[in-house]
């Protein structure tokens, strides 16, 4: 099972990425159950321009929409979202 330690050093390189191009990202880790309307408040809060939201699973876009957690967010995101699945899911 992955830590909220090594998630973070997963976004490493990403978080690089963006910072040489000039913008300024922040993350947050988030760990258990129903962060929807934990994230979709912080990202009003902080005026957010981009959610970029990540999971283990399951495999098709269709099952995400279903889950809790994005299927929340994806209603009531304040700005853009991005969903991804990592490769070795």
């Amino acid at each position: 099972e992955e830590t909220p330690e090594q998630a973070e050093r997963t976004l490493h390189p990403f978080i690089a990425a963006l910072s040489r191009r000039g913008l300024a990202p922040g993350t947050r880790v988030s760990w258990g159950r129903r962060h929807g309307p934990g994230i979709t408040a912080e990202a009003a809060a902080r005026r957010h321009d981009l959610i970029f939201l990540g999971t283990k699973r399951p495999k098709s876009v269709l099952q995400w929409l279903r889950l809790g957690t994005v299927d929340h967010v994806v209603r009531k995101s304040p700005c853009d979202l991005m969903l991804f699945r990592p490769a070795a899911a």
